[in-house]
């Protein structure tokens, strides 16, 4: 009764929640929060990126910074890195900024990843400030913030239809609670790489890849550190790969038994060749539901990625075989157990499948665990699946998940947009006022441009460089 009346509860949230205290029920420890001094009001409190530049353009303030991380970075065993979550389209952004760059500065061998965390727009704001304004803190956000990391991912909400279409058919797209568990659930599973121990047995987890060496997988090719990302969840089971060539009277596809007619030839090549086609659907699909979150790279066919890092978890493998259509990704559907976990050599290997039918080719880290994404109570019902006559079931309580953190020469474009973009805001009066307000003159104005030029022409070239790579996907096992 206690957890229903909590389920209950916890179903309200995505209605009444405003803000992240709404929902974060973590009991913080006294140091694990700051109060910015100063007051705002209305409906434009703390919105430009430079605001939080100025809050801490003083000494003072910037030591006030250093301490809280210092603090926490003395209680670290061993400290492996910096990781950063920030609404940086904002005066949160420019606090972030004075952040990353003190870091940089005290602890410049720890690598930092950012999550740039994109909120819904608001539409109480006038449509041509806000647009005015989006462009300022974009480009001060990508010039100002991002050199001072490693890796930088903008994370925006997903599109609504695609993230319906990839298996979520309860979102509707609508609300900052929903939007940041879904954030939530993708960036959980795209920073497992590095947060968990890989024991070498591969009971656990397999490809396991440390903060630094992500970042320098990703930059590599480049040197900038922008990044895009995608995830899928739930993932479809996958084919159990131990049954291949073990059924009995298995012909290799394509080699014809000398006692055949030409007719039997011809018919096993027909059933070959639909054997091959329905072998390839399969191996694609843990790749077919990927949700863009990153804006300006939401087109596959236009990403031309540079280096890729996937992360997959909680797999399930089929147990039928090739005739169980079953995509449930449970044990519970009718008729009995229809899928188990996979272990992660076995996810890897599916994945790994999957990329070797890619028409790109790219260098690729690629990580496997056995642990499901968990999905607590609160979560949004946006996991909840019909049942096989379409009558409602429970929340799932976890679920396989996948992500990608793909360095994408199409970014180079979406930063050459950005940097048009902002010399057009900053021409303008009204522009011009809002950025001197934030203490950015002249010559400023014309450093964050070229900065952005320049890490779009690295994103850009960079496809031509890195010839030193291998484009070796499958290990050894």
């Amino acid at each position: 009764r206690r957890a229903a009346a909590l389920e209950a509860s916890a179903s309200t949230l995505a209605d009444d929640a405003r803000s992240w205290t709404d929902f974060c029920k973590a009991c913080l420890h006294p140091r694990s929060s700051a109060t910015l001094p100063g007051l705002w009001s209305g409906v434009d409190a703390f919105a430009g990126f430079g605001e939080g530049v100025d809050l801490f353009r003083s000494d003072e303030r910037r030591e006030e910074a250093r301490d809280a991380v210092r603090y926490w970075a003395e209680e670290c065993d061993h400290l492996r890195g910096f990781q950063v979550f920030a609404e940086d389209l904002g005066g949160f952004g420019g606090v972030a900024a004075t952040v990353a760059e003190e870091i940089r500065d005290e602890y410049g061998g720890a690598p930092t990843v950012l999550f740039s965390l994109r909120p819904p727009a608001n539409t109480r704001e006038s449509a041509q400030y806000r647009a005015r304004l989006a462009l300022l803190n974009d480009a001060m956000a990508s010039a100002v913030l991002a050199p001072n990391c490693d890796v930088y991912v903008p994370v925006a909400c997903p599109d609504a239809s695609a993230v319906r279409v990839a298996g979520l058919p309860g979102h509707d797209g609508d609300g900052r609670y929903v939007a940041s568990a879904l954030k939530a659930a993708a960036i959980d599973t795209a920073t497992l790489t590095w947060r968990v121990r890989d024991d070498g047995r591969g009971d656990g987890c397999v490809g396991g890849t440390g903060m630094r060496g992500v970042a320098a997988h990703l930059s590599a090719r480049t040197g900038a550190p922008f990044a895009a990302m995608t995830a899928t969840m739930p993932c479809e089971p996958i084919d159990d790969d131990s049954r291949e060539g073990s059924r009995g009277g298995y012909v290799v596809p394509g080699e014809p038994n000398r006692s055949d007619s030409l007719l039997a030839t011809r018919v096993r090549g027909a059933f070959d060749a639909a054997a091959r086609t329905e072998d390839l659907a399969r191996a694609r699909a843990v790749l077919s539901r990927q949700v863009h979150y990153t804006p300006g790279c939401d087109d596959d066919d236009e990403l031309e990625p540079l280096a890729e890092v996937y992360s997959a978890r909680g797999w399930r493998v089929r147990m039928g075989g090739r005739d169980d259509a079953s995509i449930e990704g449970d044990s519970s559907a009718a008729g009995g157990s229809s899928t188990s976990a996979a272990t992660p050599h076995q996810t890897r290997r599916a994945l790994d499948r999957a990329l070797a039918r890619e028409a790109y080719r790219a260098p690729r880290l690629r990580f496997a665990a056995a642990a499901p994404l968990p999905l607590p109570l609160p979560f949004p019902r946006v996991f909840r699946r019909g049942g096989r006559s379409g009558e409602p079931r429970e929340n799932p309580r976890e679920c396989g998940a996948m992500t990608r953190l793909v360095a994408a020469r199409s970014y180079g474009r979406v930063l050459s947009e950005m940097n048009a973009g902002w010399r057009r805001a900053v021409r303008g009066g009204a522009g011009k006022a809002t950025v001197a307000s934030w203490g950015y003159g002249g010559d400023d104005v014309d450093d964050v441009g070229e900065t952005l030029a320049s890490a779009a022409g690295a994103l850009l070239d960079g496809s031509d460089a890195g010839d030193e790579f291998e484009f070796d996907d499958v290990d050894d096992e």
